[in-house]
């Protein structure tokens, strides 16, 4: 069951976690966190979801460095480091040759 937290907007209880719900290039975006829906877990998430807005509005934002597992990354087309390609990954086939 999903409830919305009325005293922090953009913070949804979900089970047995918390979800922060905010919007990133023009896309609703829902990460949930692995804690406990404790009133300072809670307040906890709000201060993230207000510090991620704040970057969001001055273009600082790294969903990568927030979310790095998130399922979300490939529909924004954010590559991580571990699936961007490298200089040296593309240069290894002619190095062997």
């Amino acid at each position: 069951m999903n409830l919305t937290n009325m005293a922090y907007p953009g913070i949804e209880v979900r089970g047995s976690t918390i979800r922060v719900a905010f919007q990133y290039r023009g896309i609703r975006c829902r990460e949930t966190l692995r804690l406990s829906p404790t009133p300072s877990n809670l307040k906890q998430a709000a201060r993230l979801r207000d510090e991620i807005l704040q970057k969001i509005d001055i273009d600082a934002f790294d969903y990568v460095q927030y979310f790095p597992q998130s399922k979300r990354l490939g529909k924004l087309g954010i590559l991580t480091t571990s699936a961007a390609p490298t200089f040296l990954s593309g240069m290894q086939p002619h190095l062997l040759k």
